[in-house]
């Protein structure tokens, strides 16, 4: 019989090895390419998943058998995005070239950062534009394992040469610093007007991952989401809601982003007031005046304060006309913060769509899900307490944990089907995700047209980019050895049961597929959204906080078989005389 002190040894190196592993940082080592070097095949698709906006207008692709035309129609370029250990395309008016899956990137703002989490790249994630800013408890954690870095304090392709690509919104501090580096993309989701138009950016930003499939699959399971919520809310009695901030300096009110908010409130089944201007008119303020909620945006730090912003007196009898006011529903978006104050809002609304709207909803229709807890809304007269982020948030300690996981709970709609969440759907035996199951339930916004997704078929052998290996080679070959001598026997079984975090091996590898993820219901065979010959439209007032113009935000509708697709239809030359698939 082996003694004592030599189980409880074997037991303490065990521990010790689950907790280094648990807490290790992701590698920057490049994961070994999809395509085996010199096995490329003109006739083979190398892009089985594929992508294409529906809602959104500032951003289309085209794929062919080995590389995509990803073109912004913001800054009207267009970027060649190559499969690895394939030749590249010479296309002569293209202006930035691409190999992917690319490995690391930087974000020069945190609102993107919330796009790579849903999409589950939290960990290709290399430089933040500052550190003390970050919300999310797990990239907190890569932060604080180093792992995770500010911008050097002069951007320039040496000082950022472990990353492949730098995604700006062009409204960002870093932006002066990245104009001239020809690894920068420009991430511009706020161009668009609408939630679900400015969430569909998910596909834009998984077309350098060869992420596709992750990508239809998150966002018709939070379209499906909001749109079941929209048109369910649509049947409470209607109330209004006033959604904007004032100018203490001479007493007018504005509200910031109002295409977007007016068509938040009201898929939230909620009749907004709002004002894309700054005005002091008084049949405005009347109209504010009546609104059943005012959802402030002046970070009035009290209820006080707040009053004194909008010009109004502490006394209530003064006040007896604002109904708002009398009834004490006045919110502010700011309850969830990091430990220096910053605001989560700004860094996830626009990746958040249903959960954004879910909080809106709670604040007018509270009955409608009893459930729900509010994430960033607080009531300022209560003195709502603020919801404190930092690194022992992160699930398990796990910066490779799964997105919904950070949020402690999911979204629901009470039309769908209970297994319908925010929650990622079950995968297949095949790793690929499984699509919503209640998708084609959702109801449909009511000038939509056919949502279409362009679709392909798993390439066998890939693992789901949300998925891999469930259990680290490094642990398991330790707790292997241990059992083979008989230390540890149950107690190695404990062990392995409470540890949940897959480490050890390269986690690119764990993830290196990155285009078999989960398939979204389309048409049949493979369709592709041919690019406009014009430049977008003027957006410039959209950089003061006004909304972009030149969006429909409809739904798309011009969709061609990929097999018609000529490269001449986006205005390019390819040389080589490959035909587009």
């Amino acid at each position: 019989m082996i003694p004592r002190k030599y189980t409880i040894v074997a037991l303490g190196a065990l521990l010790l090895l689950v907790a280094a592993s648990t807490d290790a940082a992701p590698t920057t080592v490049r994961a070994a390419c999809p395509v085996a070097n010199g096995t490329y095949d003109s006739t083979k698709d190398y892009f089985p998943n594929k992508a294409a906006p529906v809602f959104a207008t500032y951003w289309n692709i085209t794929y062919f058998s080995n590389y995509k035309l990803l073109r912004n129609k913001f800054t009207n370029e267009i970027m060649v995005l190559t499969m690895c250990n394939t030749p590249p395309p010479n296309i002569t008016s293209a202006v930035k070239y691409f190999t992917v899956p690319i490995n690391l990137a930087a974000v020069a703002s945190l609102s993107v950062s919330r796009f790579f989490e849903r999409l589950e790249l939290r960990e290709r994630i290399r430089y933040v534009p500052a550190i003390s800013t970050v919300t999310s408890p797990c990239l907190q954690t890569l932060v604080q394992q180093g792992f995770t870095r500010p911008f050097p304090a002069n951007a320039t392709l040496a000082t950022l040469s472990d990353v492949d690509a730098v995604f700006s919104t062009g409204g960002d501090d870093q932006v002066s610093l990245l104009t001239n580096l020809n690894i920068t993309v420009l991430f511009r989701p706020i161009a668009e007007n609408g939630a679900i138009a400015r969430f569909e950016w998910i596909k834009y930003l998984s077309a350098f991952f060869n992420a596709e499939g992750t990508a239809n699959t998150v966002f018709e399971s939070a379209r499906t989401l909001y749109q079941c919520n929209s048109g369910r809310v649509a049947t409470q009695s209607k109330k209004t809601a006033a959604w904007l901030k004032p100018n203490t300096q001479n007493l007018t009110f504005v509200t910031t982003d109002p295409v977007y908010k007016n068509e938040m409130l009201a898929d939230a089944g909620i009749t907004p007031v709002t004002t894309s201007s700054s005005t002091d008119d008084v049949a405005f303020w009347s109209s504010v005046s009546n609104a059943d909620v005012l959802i402030d945006d002046s970070g009035a730090t009290s209820w006080n304060a707040l009053l004194t912003g909008y010009g109004l007196s502490a006394s209530p009898s003064a006040n007896s006309s604002i109904k708002w006011v009398q009834e004490r529903q006045v919110y502010q978006l700011n309850r969830l913060r990091d430990l220096d104050a910053y605001d989560d809002f700004t860094q996830s609304y626009l990746a958040m769509p249903e959960y954004i709207q879910s909080d809106i909803i709670s604040i007018v229709y509270r009955t409608y899900n009893k459930d729900w807890k509010f994430i960033w809304a607080r009531n300022v007269y209560d003195e709502d307490g603020y919801t404190n982020l930092n690194s022992t948030d992160c699930p398990d300690n796990d910066t490779a944990s799964a997105f919904y996981r950070s949020w402690k709970q999911n979204v629901t709609c009470p039309d769908l089907p209970a297994t319908s969440t925010s929650a990622p759907v079950a995968a297949t035996t095949e790793g690929t995700a499984a699509p919503p199951s209640a998708t084609a339930s959702a109801p449909a916004p009511a000038a939509a047209a056919t949502t279409t997704t362009a679709t392909g078929s798993p390439q066998a052998g890939s693992s789901n980019s949300t998925g891999g290996t469930s259990t680290g080679s490094t642990a398991g070959a330790a707790i292997g050895g241990i059992l083979a001598v008989g230390i540890v026997g149950g107690a190695a079984a404990f062990f392995f049961y409470r540890r949940r975090r897959s480490q050890g091996q390269d986690y690119l590898t764990r993830r290196q597929q990155m285009f078999a993820a989960g398939q979204i219901p389309g048409t049949d065979g493979s369709a592709v959204m041919v690019g406009e010959d014009t430049p977008p439209a003027d957006v410039a007032g959209e950089w003061a906080g006004q909304g972009a113009t030149g969006g429909s935000g409809e739904p798309r509708g011009e969709w061609v078989q990929m097999d018609s697709v000529e490269p001449a239809a986006l205005n390019v030359v390819v040389s080589d005389g490959r035909q587009g698939r």
